[in-house]
């Protein structure tokens, strides 16, 4: 509705019009995005504790390293004797 207007295409709908309507309805769609994310992201750490919660909480998987970034990758030398 919104491109429609801006390219001419269709008149804009009177209740969009609205200053106060359209801030109040951002308000309320980042309000509910934010409390997704949160959701989301307590549903990680919540699955995370079940899967490592048990008799001693160790796990052995198997894993395969799909990239390493050398930007950050330091030097060391081993110290001779």
């Amino acid at each position: 509705r919104l491109l429609a207007a801006a390219i001419n295409v269709a008149p804009l709908p009177a209740h969009l019009s609205s200053k106060s309507y359209m801030h109040d309805l951002c308000e309320n769609m980042n309000r509910r995005h934010r409390s997704a994310q949160l959701a989301g992201r307590s549903s990680v750490q919540l699955h995370t504790l079940i899967y490592f919660s048990g008799d001693d909480g160790a796990k052995e998987e198997d894993a395969y390293v799909l990239d390493i970034d050398m930007s950050d990758a330091k030097q060391h030398e081993a110290p001779s004797i």
